[in-house]
């Protein structure tokens, strides 16, 4: 009986590191396929893969985006920021399986990172990607800058200690460097105060760049500074509204 039940386990390993084999290696041959679009935008710190259809739109882009990404410091020309742009959603959420409703995505173990589709006739990115939590869609800009500052940072402090960061640093450092437009951080910033902020990612991202801009305008305090600190999210947020909530 006990030979027989070995048996059976060994048997289902077996096709278990198969399946998962397989598995692997269907969705490496995606990646890959993935990968190569159809042309590329190479200015030395940004290189993107895309669509040629949306390339005018990311070369109109480009001088915005670098503008954003010279803010921080950890900005370095000899950086280069490589991204693909999605070609449409079900690609996108082969790219970005964890994340397939964000705007994008940045890997800190491969320094890589994918942005959602953009629309060919109007260069913004495709309302497929908004969502309840998520009502507003941002520019190319916004989310290209976003993704290259990640990237840059994960260059900088090493791929480990960026990916364990703490959410409120990692994007609130990116959403301070480069604040998106599409988000009204006046109005917000009132309904953070009256205890009204309705409960949604824009809201978090909103309070994470309330909180890491607190530290680097009101505290003087370097990017890095604030990734090494370890003060906690929410007493950071409670110093902010008893300053800016009077």
């Amino acid at each position: 009986m006990k030979a027989s039940i070995r048996f059976k386990l060994k048997a289902i390993n077996r096709f278990a590191n198969r399946a998962t084999l397989v598995a692997l290696l269907v969705y490496v041959s995606l990646m890959v396929w993935f990968h190569f679009p159809k042309t590329t935008f190479n200015s030395g710190v940004l290189h993107l893969n895309m669509d040629k259809e949306i390339k005018q739109h990311v070369i109109r882009a480009e001088p915005e985006i670098i503008s954003r990404l010279k803010r921080s410091e950890f900005y370095s020309d000899a950086f280069t920021l490589k991204m693909t742009i999605a070609s449409h959603n079900f690609q996108y959420t082969v790219m970005v399986p964890y994340f397939p409703r964000s705007f994008g995505a940045a890997y800190p173990f491969f320094n890589y990172a994918f942005i959602a589709p953009i629309d060919a006739q109007t260069g913004e990115i495709i309302a497929g990607a908004r969502t309840k939590l998520q009502p507003a869609t941002p520019s190319l800009e916004d989310v290209i800058a976003h993704e290259g500052i990640h990237l840059m940072v994960n260059k900088a402090l090493g791929s480990v200690k960026a990916r364990f960061l703490p959410t409120w640093k990692y994007e609130g450092y990116a959403e301070h460097i480069s604040p998106p437009k599409h988000r009204d951080a006046k109005k917000m910033l009132a309904d953070f105060c009256g205890d009204t902020l309705e409960d949604s990612a824009s809201s978090d991202y909103f309070l994470y760049r309330l909180a890491v801009g607190h530290l680097m305008e009101a505290k003087g305090m370097k990017g890095r500074d604030v990734f090494e600190s370890e003060l906690e999210f929410s007493d950071v947020l409670s110093e902010v509204k008893s300053l800016r909530c009077l």
